[in-house]
Formats: C-alpha cells, sequence, structure tokens
C-alpha cells in the first residue's frame, strides 16, 4: 500500500490533481477501475467486426498500463511457485539432514561415543542452505528493483493520463 500512496502524493504534489484528500487507498481503487473499463471497453470493441477504432493517446497509455499490470500479476504468480518449490525444497533437504543425522548418532551410540566427543557433519548442507539464503536474499533485492520500476512507471504515466484528462 506504501507503493499506492507514494503515488498519491506524487499526483498531489504534481499541482495539477486539485484532490486533496486522495491517498493510497482511492488511488489504487480508482487505478483498478479506470483498467477495468479499459478491458471491458477493448473486449467490446474486439467483438464488433469492422468498426473503426480511433486511436487517442489516453487509450494508448491505458493499453500500456494493462499490458504492465498483467505482466507484473503473471511475474508474482511465476514467483510465488518458484517460492513454494524452494520451500519444498527447504523440506526435503531438513528431511535430508534429520536422516543423516540419526543414522550418524546410531553409529556413534554404536561405538559407544557420547555427544559431546563426537564429530558433527553436514558442513556441505550447511553451504548449500546458505547458498540458497543468498539466492533468495538477491531474487527479493531484483523483486524490490522491478516494483521500484513499475511505480515511477506508473506515476508517470498517470500523470500524463491526468494532463490529458
Amino acid at each position: 500500500m506504501s507503493a499506492w500512496d507514494s503515488v498519491a502524493r506524487n499526483l498531489i504534489s504534481s499541482g495539477e490533481f486539485d484532490r486533496p484528500k486522495f491517498d493510497g487507498k482511492k488511488t489504487q481503487a480508482r487505478f483498478a477501475i479506470m483498467l477495468r473499463d479499459h478491458q471491458d471497453r477493448n473486449e467490446t470493441s474486439a467483438k464488433a467486426s469492422g468498426a473503426a477504432e480511433e486511436c487517442i493517446e489516453r487509450r494508448i497509455l491505458l493499453d500500456d498500463l494493462l499490458a504492465q499490470v498483467l505482466q507484473v500479476n503473471e511475474e508474482g504468480e511465476k514467483r510465488t511457485a518458484e517460492e513454494e518449490a524452494a520451500a519444498a525444497q527447504v523440506e526435503s533437504s531438513a528431511a535430508q539432514i534429520r536422516d543423516e543425522a540419526m543414522k550418524s548418532q546410531g553409529k556413534r551410540k554404536a561405538k559407544g561415543f557420547d555427544d559431546e566427543s563426537a564429530s558433527t557433519g553436514g558442513g556441505k548442507m550447511l553451504k548449500e542452505r546458505e547458498f540458497q539464503a543468498e539466492e533468495r536474499n538477491k531474487d527479493r533485492e531484483i523483486q524490490a528493483q522491478l516494483i521500484q520500476m513499475l511505480q515511477t512507471t506508473m506515476t508517470a504515466l498517470l500523470s500524463a493520463l491526468v494532463k490529458k484528462l
């Protein structure tokens, strides 16, 4: 929601926007309504055969916005699937570590070693988990950059729309 608050602040500060109590929630709602109406108009015009379409700048901007929103939604679904796969992999790694620990404890007990003197294994798995954590952090940073870029683009497009209205 903070991204929408930022868009609202940018619109208000542009000087051409005359709604003083315009916040992120209203911005998001208005944006969703504009995109829904535009998508409905596109579907209606696609059904009409042979009708000449008037191509105005507002419509072009809305087409661009709609394409970007659909792309972000697809990326979000892809990211969710990747996160679920990563969580499943972490779970399977944890199960493998538990199994190895149980096997090594059985060996230690069979040899008569106590828990303090036995060396612990699993350094390879620890390094792999650290690597996976670093990869997830890099992915989060990339997603944050993408969101920032989308926010900047949306602010510019909404400002252009406000100027045209």
